[in-house]
């Protein structure tokens, strides 16, 4: 058996050799009930964070080119890849946010049927992944790019020798990509919305069919992991396409300046100091909140990793009634 997520922390928390025996000795209807009593806890974990401020996402409802930010985090990421080409550096995140992006438009569909049916369990995984799209956006900007002034001209540049830490909601945007590519992120759209039932809110027990179960263990720890983040931020979503727009604005004012006269080019010049200032101040805050938030979450998530063991959590999956609550 190849361990899954929740396997590997309960591998992780095996205290004895008995205590590893016990999981890898598993048969195939254990494994089962474990993986169904392992993504109880994780998405019932999820749920107890999940009261962060989406702010206008989910009015989209589901249609992520309906949403207000869109835009800005489209232009935002050409832009920061236009100037990434320029020095000749090679983004691979900027990719990443692109490619969840074009798999949120892709999955409208599915996800506004969510939004109609009230599946909860697709309303936050839209709002999520669109809050991870929209946070990762303003993480390139701040730890990427920089307005420096030369003799000749003012522009943007990327700061190479910044050293970039690895950032959880590109990580978690980037397993939603592969759970997209490799089909078991459909699987799980597609059960959830074609099967009546309840929908993942208020749940003790819940009992995921063995066909998704692979695709769930790879959304909800992801949703969990992002919900954290966000959870211990003090940023909100508006501060990220307030912040996206600073940087739109001031590159606006740039190419309209690079036609002006000279005269003309030094007021705007001078105009823009003062938005390139708040440019660097919101981008040295976001930097901050990022890495303090982050670090928080970790703590917390691994402290809650930590609690589980393989006696409680196959005590938890016998003492599920079979006949008890359906994720689907």
């Amino acid at each position: 058996m190849k361990p899954n997520y929740a396997f590997k922390i309960l591998l992780e928390n095996a205290r004895t050799f008995s205590d590893r025996n016990k999981i890898t000795a598993l048969m195939e209807n254990e494994v089962q009930s474990v993986n169904n009593a392992m993504v109880s806890n994780f998405y019932k974990s999820a749920l107890e964070k999940a009261h962060v401020d989406f702010e206008d996402i989910p009015n989209s409802k589901g249609d992520i080119t309906r949403y207000s930010g869109y835009q800005s985090m489209a232009e935002t990421l050409d832009l920061i890849e236009q100037i990434a080409d320029k020095n000749n550096v090679k983004i691979a995140e900027i990719e990443v946010i692109k490619d969840a992006i074009k798999n949120i438009a892709t999955y409208r569909e599915s996800f506004e049927k969510g939004f109609r049916l009230e599946k909860e369990f697709i309303i936050l995984q839209y709002n999520t992944l669109v809050y991870a799209c929209v946070e990762a956006t303003s993480i390139m900007i701040s730890s990427y790019v920089d307005f420096v002034k030369r003799p000749d001209r003012n522009e943007f540049t990327i700061v190479r020798d910044h050293i970039h830490g690895s950032h959880t909601s590109v990580q978690n945007l980037e397993k939603f990509n592969l759970a997209v590519k490799q089909g078991e992120f459909s699987k799980v759209l597609n059960a959830v919305i074609t099967t009546g039932g309840d929908n993942l809110v208020g749940i003790d027990d819940l009992v995921v069919p063995t066909l998704i179960m692979g695709g769930v263990l790879i959304l909800v720890p992801l949703i969990r992991e992002l919900i954290f983040g966000f959870y211990y931020s003090r940023m909100r979503v508006s501060d990220y396409l307030a912040h996206q727009a600073t940087l739109l604005e001031i590159n606006k004012q740039s190419v309209q300046a690079s036609n002006m006269p000279a005269k003309q080019k030094n007021e705007v010049i001078k105009k823009q100091a003062h938005q390139i200032q708040k440019l660097r101040k919101m981008s040295d805050t976001i930097r901050v909140d990022k890495s303090m938030a982050d670090s928080k979450a970790t703590v917390e998530l691994n402290k809650e990793n930590k609690g589980w063991t393989i006696d409680e959590v196959k005590s938890q999956a016998a003492s599920t009634d079979s006949n008890g609550f359906q994720l689907l």
